[in-house]
């Protein structure tokens, strides 16, 4: 899934850019946008972009919102709808399905997008907040509609790799046989002791290098018994 470009207009708080670069990084995203920020003082900026100092020095800067966008087709404002009556589509998070869009747009922390600004976009998007706070700080709401739009596109590392059933099995099978060796609850039988085993290890599920570490412990177990 391609991801939109994340577009900043007007940011006048260097370190919110370097945030907005991370919080990107975060989710996969990797198309940043900024239109006429002031102050630029990207020295800031570096200091709350943590990891992602690289990808913030490739982004992209425009004097204009429109030249921003000349290379999108649809477009996405961010609004907290205060004091805004809006005409066109409107959509909010969760459940907000990109649906070929392919820049957001996110206003200045003071005033957000104007109405020239809005005039270009298909739509707004906004983030359901208490009535009582309706706007929220700039990376906090560019990082709340990342994770919404880019969470399910960043492959996360996968874990242990799990022995197949067929080895499962014989390690069962060998350690209920110890623990019969070892007269270990020594009224029930080996095919029990098999059963509570598996009913176990099934819902644990046994990795490569554990499974090799259990077969150790249980050739010990059978030299000294």
């Amino acid at each position: 899934m391609k991801l939109p470009a994340i577009i900043l207009v007007s940011p006048r708080n260097p370190k919110n850019i370097g945030a907005v670069a991370r919080v990107m990084a975060n989710f996969g995203f990797t198309d940043l946008r900024i239109v006429a920020p002031h102050p630029p003082v990207w020295e800031e900026a570096r200091v709350t972009a943590t990891d992602a100092k690289n990808f913030l020095k490739k982004a992209k800067v425009f004097a204009t919102l429109e030249m921003a966008i000349l290379d999108r087709r649809t477009v996405w404002a961010t609004s907290c709808l205060k004091a805004r009556n809006p005409q066109g589509k409107l959509a909010t998070l969760p459940g907000f399905a990109t649906g070929g869009s392919d820049a957001i747009i996110f206003g200045q922390e003071k005033r957000g997008l104007r109405l020239e600004d809005l005039a270009f976009c298909d739509g707004i998007l906004c983030i359901p907040t208490s009535p009582g706070a309706l706007s929220m700080n700039l990376a906090q709401a560019v990082g709340v509609v990342c994770y919404e739009l880019g969470a399910k596109s960043v492959e996360l590392p996968k874990g242990p790799q799990r022995i197949k059933s067929k080895e499962l099995e014989i390690l069962i099978t060998r350690a209920a046989a110890v623990l019969t060796g070892i007269g270990y609850r020594n009224r029930q039988t080996s095919k029990k002791h098999a059963a509570k085993l598996r009913s176990l290890l099934r819902r644990r599920g046994i990795a490569t290098d554990e499974a090799g570490f259990l077969r150790e412990i249980l050739c010990r177990i059978e030299e000294r018994f």
